[in-house]
């Protein structure tokens, strides 16, 4: 298969994603190793896929450590405001 049937295949995509099997993983690390453009092309989808992890992450809300921290001292544990954040309140 020559390098653009092998990128059209859509093997480089699942490589970058880690669905391969062992065997397909070496074969596609012997291909990038033996052919720079098939190295290029494994870098632009990982550059590809990280913007789009980027694009689609979110804040969470502002109210999730308080929620967190309620739901702790609601469970009756021993756990203060104070000793999660670094700080503990009781004495020796």
């Amino acid at each position: 298969m020559d390098t653009p049937e092998y990128i059209a295949s859509g093997i480089l995509e699942l490589y970058v994603m880690g669905t391969l099997s062992l065997e397909e993983i070496a074969d596609v690390e012997r291909r990038a190793v033996s052919d720079v453009i098939v190295a290029e092309e494994i870098r632009e989808i990982r550059a590809a896929l990280s913007r789009l992890d980027q694009a689609h992450q979110r804040a969470p809300r502002a109210e999730l450590r308080a929620s967190i921290m309620s739901a702790i001292e609601n469970e009756g544990g021993s756990a203060s405001r104070e000793s999660i954040s670094g700080t503990s309140s009781r004495s020796g």
